[in-house]
């Protein structure tokens, strides 16, 4: 009998230690998550805020060859094909300045609200061309992104890029250029 008084009494004494252990514990799941979510949160801002950067310069990238793209459709437009629409009106580099400046139209509407001029893209010979070929190269800058960023950074100024750019090179036949009206 002593031994079931005693078994019994270790189970009280058990039960009553499990009862009150939850109450000390009261309020350590908010402690918790106030630290797990605030190395959460820190970690997921820095990935949006580098996916910001690689988003503006794929749109940088895309839009200096779409303006590259632009200066061989001039090209081929002058010629003598049927059916295709000659731009005579417009220089195949204003044509390839447009094609890009429309890609990255959504990047500069952003630097105007931010009073900063808007993205413009340059057209502009290249150096080294082969032999006998006219070379252009379409430049799209985004100068000083570390301090008007597409997403505000809590990251100091040093660790973004001071600015982005992007450009694209096209060969083309010197004649064709000629008749299309480049320079």
């Amino acid at each position: 009998m002593r031994t079931v008084m005693r078994r019994f009494a270790q189970t009280a004494q058990a039960t009553q230690t499990s009862r009150a252990a939850p109450a000390r514990q009261r309020g350590m799941a908010a402690i918790e998550f106030a630290l797990v979510s605030g190395v959460f949160f820190m970690m997921f801002y820095f990935v949006v805020t580098y996916g910001a950067v690689f988003v503006v310069q794929q749109s940088l990238s895309r839009a200096a060859a779409e303006g590259a793209r632009a200066l061989l459709t001039s090209e081929f437009a002058a010629s003598a094909t049927p059916g295709i629409r000659t731009s005579s009106v417009i220089a195949p580099e204003q044509l390839g300045r447009d094609a890009a400046a429309r890609v990255v139209a959504w990047l500069s509407d952003f630097r105007q609200t931010q009073s900063q001029p808007a993205i413009a893209p340059a057209v502009v010979a290249a150096p080294n061309c082969a032999s006998g070929m006219a070379c252009r190269t379409v430049t799209v800058s985004y100068q000083n992104y570390a301090a008007y960023p597409l997403i505000p950074s809590l990251l100091p100024s040093s660790m973004m890029p001071q600015s982005l750019s992007a450009s694209a090179t096209v060969q083309l036949d010197p004649e064709q250029w000629a008749r299309a009206g480049g320079s």
